[in-house]
């Protein structure tokens, strides 16, 4: 679909082994390549000619021949994208039309949580915040989401300002309207699941109604057989919603065509060109943070590829981290694959992959991909621009790109002078990226790919400078070293067992050194189907082994800031002294070999290799349902749980009962503390919005604590930082303000169904309304809570701090610095002549000798990657004092007096 440009330069010497030559580059215009200094003379492009890619990412469309190794081609085109960061292979003919159709295998994809990005900027600026949704869907469910009108692509005729409204076709509405009929439907059956919740608050307080209380005393069996019923009815319910939505789904699947039903109206997949692609880019910028947020079916785990394709199958790659880590013992993303599904305008920020990694990306069907690749050689310019964007994060986290969470335009990149370039994938197409290579994209419209990291040789090195971010808990970790010395004791294991034996001792001792045994805390998940440990029961070497089945081995899916993507597995291996005494809690997993492959960069595949990742957490069970606050003081038990609490709060619950700090029930908005019997219970808690559980805690550092409980929200205008109440009330340390205003009554109200109405008489007889009860009023506590981008105290903080920054640079810039400032028509880099400190200002010598005054606020301190034009145009020589006629020598080398400037200093 790009644009070819031609790859060969006439010459007469052509070299014995060129290398391979890329179909085309896209993005370049042919007319306007650069001329290569290195090129004269051959026959063909170097990509090291191009070491800042300027051609454009190379496009390789290799034979079937070249295509069958996938080792071997890597190898191959790797020194291009050592240099563009990303490149694209257009697969042979014979093998896509070798590929049975993945309809059949969509029927038992699903889609579990997915993504909702919100882009918070402008400007071209924007972090991504990912909240989860707690649903699991089908691929129909995915695809008439993405035929809504907030989240369909634009057609041919559609993109521009000048768009009409009411262009779509009759099908579109007719499936619009069926849809929202279906949604009709689907929340009259919600309604009917929950007919006795129509109380805005639990009936239950300390004086309930004597007579409703006898009426439920006289009849005992009436009411367990009404709620038998009840329950039989809702189960009922439930499995009739379930079988029809099977129904649907494979209904759906019948008449689904993978490659066309995905286009916008009057739009086909030839409509797709270089052209219409930058049109949608246009349109992806200009609306970019505006509407409502899309949606990204990211980190599906699972495969479309057939077991028995052997070439390029993205679940099954020969690779060096294939024999590393090989796929019984996956990381989720990393060496086993996961399925994306898109939808227009879903994104992916600027990142490279874990571990510096190389990925390969794969689209099944659908709409392309909009990629973004800065070479290598501008990643730490870019890493540089990101940091002076973003300098809270960077600050907190070294490497906070690898959050995938933060976006910049092209056009902002331009200015800094790290200009991206840029690349359509269609379906059918790979993608391979490459260590180091920052990338970025969006989706442009409904569709399904898949993606795997893999590694080459040369990724050996690499792997052991990558960097890791810190701040997330489940980072993916590989200790290169270690897993290539496990691989080499496990093969002196097969020739010399007493040497593999000594090597393993000494590595054991090296790993232990310095560390003190860690307490074993219990787990109630490992405790329920083990028996007690005994250390005699096995000889410590067996119990080292831990099989590919064993429950030690847990899969943490986050999503991140990004999102978070590729995720990781923890592992544990017990070692035990002679006396059978455990040692201190190491991490590493013995690995059987894997058969030799038939590539010659396979030397380290016959040492089978252990993974050196971080021990697994522990479940943590909160004493409070509500917040993660440790204290088990002033609890008490909670009266009602809410419907669906297994999901809403599973952590909370210790054996059937649930219980709530009384100072939490008190500033939630739904819940209050009665007394019952002598017994302080805390009501409510049935009636808290779902919303509210969904909330993540931003004070919380860990997933499963930010996840746990019902938060309350920063007070500050539409601010969606969430923190426990626990959190918030302790949050000083992290820059949260909280702050009980004052107590304030409340009514507890119980809404009572009205009578059955007589047979209607007259059309027009009004419909009674439910009664209103009040059963009593509370005192509850009104509270401000302030994250800490409103917290007044740290704002300030911040605002002297940075103004004292600056007022300090500015004073200790010396007389005649060049310096640059910063206007509306660009950046100038000029020469300063005085400071006025009580003015906040200073004076520069603009163009022809003409002094004008800019404000502290207008100057650019520190490196800077912005374009800058330089004033005065000519190249000034200045004398050692100010006043009285100066010598100017222009590029021509012409000396001409002038009167430079007279002033007090």
């Amino acid at each position: 679909m790009s644009s070819p440009v031609s790859s060969l330069t006439a010459s007469r010497s052509p070299s014995p082994e060129p290398p391979v030559q890329p179909d085309h580059f896209y993005g370049a215009d042919p007319s306007h390549l650069p001329p290569s200094p290195s090129s004269s003379g051959k026959t063909y492009l170097s990509p090291d000619d191009d070491p800042l890619a300027h051609r454009g990412i190379p496009v390789f469309a290799p034979t079937m021949a070249e295509f069958a190794d996938f080792e071997a081609y890597m190898e191959a085109i790797e020194p291009w994208g050592r240099h563009s960061g990303i490149v694209k292979v257009i697969p042979p003919k014979e093998w896509s039309s070798s590929l049975p159709d993945v309809t059949p295998q969509l029927a038992n994809v699903k889609i579990k949580s997915p993504i909702e990005q919100f882009m918070r900027g402008r400007g071209g600026l924007f972090r991504q915040e990912n909240v989860e949704k707690r649903k699991l869907m089908s691929v129909r469910e995915w695809a008439e989401l993405c035929a809504k009108d907030e989240f369909r692509a634009p057609g041919k005729d559609q993109v521009g300002v000048h768009n009409s409204a009411g262009a779509m076709p009759a099908l579109r509405r007719r499936r619009k309207t069926k849809t929202k009929e279906e949604e009709a439907k689907d929340e009259e059956k919600m309604k009917a699941e929950q007919q006795d919740t129509a109380m805005a608050s639990p009936p239950n307080s300390a004086s309930p109604d004597p007579e409703d209380a006898t009426d439920s005393k006289d009849t005992p069996a009436d009411d367990r057989d009404t709620k038998e019923e009840e329950k039989d009815t809702k189960a009922d319910a439930k499995r009739n919603r379930r079988t029809e939505r099977v129904e649907k789904d494979a209904t759906f699947l019948q008449s689904f065509t993978p490659h066309t039903d995905w286009l916008p109206p009057a739009t086909t997949p030839a409509d797709y060109t270089p052209e219409f692609c930058q049109k949608l880019e246009r349109a992806f910028w200009r609306n970019c943070g505006l509407g409502k947020p899309a949606w990204y079916g990211a980190d599906t785990m699972g495969s479309l590829f057939e077991r028995t394709l052997d070439t390029w199958n993205v679940a099954r790659l020969p690779s060096t981290l294939s024999r590393l880590l090989p796929s019984t013992h996956g990381l989720p993303g990393v060496n086993t694959p996961y399925l994306y599904f898109g939808m227009w305008r879903a994104t992916f920020a600027w990142h490279v992959e874990d571990m510096d990694l190389f990925s390969i990306n794969y689209i099944h069907f659908g709409a392309p991909k909009f990629w973004y690749a800065v070479p290598q050689a501008r990643a730490g310019a870019l890493e540089g621009t990101m940091r002076g964007y973003f300098p809270k994060d960077t600050s907190s986290c070294p490497q906070f790109l690898r959050h995938k969470s933060f976006l910049a335009s092209p056009t902002l990149l331009a200015q800094s002078a790290v200009r991206p370039n840029h690349l359509v994938q269609h379906a059918g197409e790979f993608v391979v990226t490459y260590p180091r290579g920052y990338h970025a994209g969006f989706n442009l419209g409904f569709n399904c790919a898949e993606s795997v990291n893999f590694a080459l040789e040369s990724w050996i090195d690499e792997g052991r400078r990558a960097g890791v971010c810190a701040c997330v808990d489940d980072s993916v970790r590989i200790d290169v070293d270690q897993l290539l010395e496990d691989r080499r004791i496990e093969a002196l294991e097969k020739t010399d067992p007493e040497a593999a034996a000594a090597a393993r001792r000494a590595r054991d001792g090296e790993e232990n050194k310095g560390e003190l045994p860690r307490p074993r805390t219990s787990s109630p998940r490992k405790r329920k189907p083990t028996a007690p440990f005994d250390p005699d029961a096995a000889p410590a070497a067996k119990r080292a082994r831990v099989s590919s089945g064993s429950g030690a081995s847990h899969p943490t899916h986050m999503n991140g800031h990004g999102h978070n993507h590729a995720q990781a597995h923890t592992y544990s291996r017990n070692h035990a002294n002679a006396n059978g005494t455990p040692a201190p809690h190491k991490v590493t997993l013995i690995l059987p070999a894997r058969p030799h492959s038939s590539s010659s960069h396979s030397h380290h595949s016959a040492y089978p290799q252990p993974l050196a990742i971080k021990p697994p957490a522990e479940e943590e069970i909160f004493p409070c349902c509500l917040c993660v606050g440790p204290s088990t003081a002033g609890l008490a038990r909670v009266h009602d749980l809410p419907v669906g609490w297994r999901e809403v709060g599973p952590a909370a619950r210790v054996a059937g009962v649930w219980m709530a700090h009384e100072s939490c029930a008190l500033v939630l908005p739904e819940t209050w503390v009665d007394e019952v019997g002598g017994e302080r219970i805390v009501f409510g808690v049935d009636g808290i919005v779902r919303g509210r559980w969904a909330l993540k805690c931003a004070a919380c550092p860990r997933p499963r604590a930010k996840a746990h409980g019902a938060l309350i929200q920063c007070t500050k205008g539409k601010c969606p930082k969430a923190f426990h109440i626990s959190c918030a009330a302790s949050g000083g340390p992290a820059g949260i303000a909280y702050s009980v205003l004052r107590e304030v009554e409340k009514e507890v109200v119980l809404l009572e169904p009205p009578p059955a109405p007589l047979p209607a008489t007259d059309p027009i007889q009004p419909v009674p309304e439910p009664t209103v009860r009040v059963l009593k009023v509370i005192r509850k506590a009104e509270v401000e809570v302030l994250c800490a981008q409103h917290n007044p105290k740290i704002v300030a903080e911040r605002r002297a701090s940075k103004a004292e920054s600056v007022r300090a640079d500015v004073l200790a810039l010396p007389p005649l610095a060049r310096i640059k400032i910063r206007v509306s028509a660009g950046v100038f880099e000029v020469t300063l002549m005085r400071v006025l400190e009580a003015r906040r200002s200073v004076e520069v010598l603009w163009d022809a000798g003409e002094v004008r005054e800019f404000k502290w606020g207008s100057i650019l301190l520190g490196a800077s990657h912005l374009p800058t034009t330089t004033f005065p145009g000519t190249l000034f020589f200045f004398c050692a004092h100010w006043a009285g006629i100066d010598e100017r020598v222009d590029s021509g080398g012409t000396k001409c007096g002038f009167q430079l400037y007279r002033g007090k200093r």
